[in-house]
């Protein structure tokens, strides 16, 4: 998956468009807490998943907590995203449902000024029937 698939999803945030990938659950605690998971094991805070920004755990110190889109970085700064289930050989025990890689752009590399939007729309006469 590369990022140009996750900014033509039609979704509202990142977190969601990560949602329509297969095997990856994604679950809204909150409007600012989402966190995602590979395997079945789940729950709101999911210690079990790990989420790297920059190679930097976003997890809370405290509980272990994957604080998800609370630390994440936003749709336009992703340079890289990758997830893989089931690597604690290699990430350690906390990684046992699986991991989810992320790099964000230097500043450096990409200067000027950046600028999305999204818009969608409903129609409540779709599903009514009209004479």
């Amino acid at each position: 998956m590369d990022i140009k698939f996750i900014q033509q999803t039609a979704s509202a945030e990142f977190y969601d468009a990560i949602a329509t990938m297969k095997g990856v659950q994604v679950t809204n605690s909150s409007i600012n807490l989402t966190s995602v998971n590979t395997r079945c094991f789940s729950d709101v805070t999911n210690s079990r998943f790990v989420q790297l920004v920059d190679g930097i755990d976003t997890a809370d110190p405290t509980t272990n907590a994957n604080l998800g889109s609370i630390i994440g970085i936003g749709e336009l700064d992703i340079k890289a995203w990758n997830y893989f289930r089931a690597l604690s050989a290699l990430y350690g025990l906390n990684a046992f449902n699986g991991i989810m890689l992320m790099a964000s752009k230097s500043p450096f590399d990409y200067q000027g000024l950046s600028l999305m939007t999204k818009v969608g729309f409903t129609n409540s006469e779709a599903g009514a029937q009209t004479q």
